[in-house]
């Protein structure tokens, strides 16, 4: 099992040394610099969906998104939840090669009905628009 920490490019660098941490948890709401090499983005919705500095992250990681493993929007978690409680749930997989019947390698919970992918061009902006006047209300 590895780990990406959302720690400063410092801290990442020192902590690296470790065969558990793999790289650099970026998000919103610390906005730590890149530290370079692998990196994912968390959505920091935890206790609300901060839409603009989120938006603004992604932008500034544009050039770098060969490193990205992954961005949550909203997270996994997030999404079991919304769905439990009957909340939409917008998914934004462009790129992604989904298995038929599987749904592989998100899940199979994409077939329920509160849930709307996306996998065309622009979906990430499409998804973020959706959740943000979501989160406005």
């Amino acid at each position: 099992m590895k780990f990406l920490i959302d720690k400063s490019p410092k801290d990442v660098a020192r902590k690296s040394v470790s065969d558990l941490v793999m790289g650099q948890l970026l998000t919103p709401l610390t906005g730590y610099a890149d530290a370079g090499g692998a990196y994912a983005i968390d959505n920091g919705a935890f206790s609300g969906f901060p839409v603009d500095r989120f938006r603004r992250l992604l932008e500034r990681q544009e050039g770098r998104k060969a490193d990205c493993l992954f961005v949550t929007c909203p997270d996994i978690v997030g999404a079991g939840m919304g769905i439990a409680i009957g909340k939409p749930v917008f998914v934004s997989a462009a790129g992604v090669e989904l298995e038929p019947r599987s749904f592989r390698p998100i899940g199979s919970w994409l077939n329920h009905p509160s849930v709307q992918l996306d996998q065309g061009d622009g979906a990430i902006e499409r998804c973020l628009a959706k959740a943000a006047g979501f989160f406005e209300k």
